[in-house]
């Protein structure tokens, strides 16, 4: 058991190292200076220079390295030489810093209260009370300051020293960075889902660590419709495979977070958010990243631009985010399918159909000419197409054959390029699926040719 706590505590205190070794700290201790009485003192730690100095009221205030004693701590101590005077200490940066927490003291027993006033940034003005010999940790949270002026209210007979220790910055943070190529993609209806940026990028700067609890935010922001979709498929095969199991994503098989949906697909303007637990990393982020994909479900979407956007978010709130633009364009659908009026039809009789679109159809008959087929009876023929070239509207034409026999009705089968193109202007090819075909139980055929079987 003793061994146990003794590597819990090893743990603790390696742990508590490292925190404080991640944020820049002035120790303000005796080394800073020989000199007991200097004008200013200058200390720089990670390439930031801090100067103390002091306000001289009637040259009562001067400056010196406590160190330590009675005081409780080492640092830069503020003197009043005369009685009835406060103290003042001016520390000022060679550059705006973010200021977390200074460690304060005083050499009078009598309770006084300390005034610290920050210059740059937009911040408010803390105050602390204190006693002798009682090291105070004050919490300032001052962003983007350049000085810092600290006043005691300590006004007595005897002089006071205010003695300062452990000023400590703020951890900085840098946001990560995103970005999308800013060319509009195409989309065309009934494709399958398109990857929105294979070569997307994504990263912070900060380190993988960042990303344990940091989102990846993914949302149709403009002209979203409810067939639109935003998921995730990676099939690039470049070594990291993002892979979906409900609500968990996984990078070659490590989970690296949770999904804000099931199955990983948000549709219309529902964001898709991804939440990295401490197995994400750079690469993996930028993986999820490319793996994003859009698509619409309907056969007759809307055709303005969808703006996608991405935001990146660390766990520590650094932000970035990209958008893309996608293009969506339709193709052609039938509408409907005109059939043959009905009657019997015989040899050599028309059977007539017109295939109705929703736009204009162009028909290159160039490789083969498109055929719809119709069985008749037990036999499968085809009408071929006839003209409307240009138009929604495209005839086909079958010519009743000898034999042929349908005495409960005709049946439209499927409509077939056969080695041709539909295609609207656009260059898209129809959809060839045929909607609302007309009824043809009342088309019959006969084709048979009565033959003479006795004469008398």
């Amino acid at each position: 058991m003793k061994k146990i706590t003794l590597l819990i505590s090893i743990i603790f205190i390696l742990v508590s190292s490292l925190e404080i070794m991640s944020q820049t700290v002035f120790d303000l201790s005796a080394g800073t200076t020989t000199d007991n009485t200097p004008t200013n003192v200058s200390e720089t730690v990670d390439g930031i220079t801090i100067t103390v100095s002091t306000l001289n009221n009637g040259s009562a205030n001067t400056l010196f390295v406590a160190g330590g004693g009675g005081f409780g701590t080492n640092g830069i101590a503020a003197h009043s030489s005369a009685s009835n005077l406060s103290e003042e200490m001016i520390i000022s940066f060679d550059q705006a810093v973010n200021v977390s927490t200074i460690t304060v003291n005083s050499t009078q027993s009598q309770s006084r209260t300390w005034t610290f006033t920050p210059t740059g940034g937009s911040n408010t003005t803390v105050m602390e009370s204190g006693t002798f010999n009682t090291p105070t940790q004050v919490t300032l949270n001052f962003s983007g300051v350049t000085q810092i002026t600290v006043t005691s209210d300590f006004l007595a007979a005897n002089a006071e020293q205010m003695i300062f220790d452990k000023l400590t910055l703020a951890s900085t943070n840098s946001d990560p960075t995103i970005s999308l190529n800013n060319s509009n993609l195409n989309y065309t209806e009934s494709s399958s889902a398109i990857q929105i940026d294979a070569s997307g990028t994504v990263n912070d700067a900060d380190g993988d660590a960042d990303w344990n609890g940091g989102t990846l935010v993914a949302q149709i922001t403009g002209n979203a419709e409810a067939a639109d979709e935003i998921s995730i498929s990676d099939s690039d095969g470049d070594g990291t495979a993002i892979t979906i199991s409900g609500t968990n994503i996984l990078a070659n098989g490590t989970d690296i977070g949770d999904l804000s949906v099931s199955g990983g697909t948000a549709t219309g303007g529902t964001a898709l958010t991804i939440t990295f637990d401490n197995d994400a990393t750079n690469t993996n982020v930028q993986e999820v990243l490319q793996s994003l994909r859009y698509r619409n479900t309907s056969t007759s979407p809307g055709t303005s631009n969808r703006t996608i956007t991405v935001i990146a978010n660390d766990t520590n709130a650094g932000s970035a985010n990209d958008t893309r633009v996608i293009s969506v364009s339709t193709i052609p659908n039938t509408t409907s399918v005109t059939i043959p009026f009905n009657g019997t039809y015989t040899l050599s009789q028309n059977l007539d159909f017109t295939i109705n679109f929703d736009e204009n159809v162009i028909v290159n008959t160039t490789g083969g000419t498109p055929q719809l087929a119709i069985t008749i009876g037990s036999t499968t023929r085809q009408a071929t197409f006839v003209g409307g070239s240009g138009t929604s509207n495209l005839a086909f034409r079958y010519t009743v054959q000898s034999g042929d026999i349908d005495t409960d009705g005709i049946t439209v089968g499927t409509l077939s390029a056969n080695g041709g193109t539909l295609q609207n202007g656009s260059g898209d090819n129809a959809d060839l699926t045929l909607n609302n075909v007309g009824t043809t139980t009342g088309v019959l055929v006969d084709g048979v040719q009565p033959t003479v079987t006795n004469v008398s």
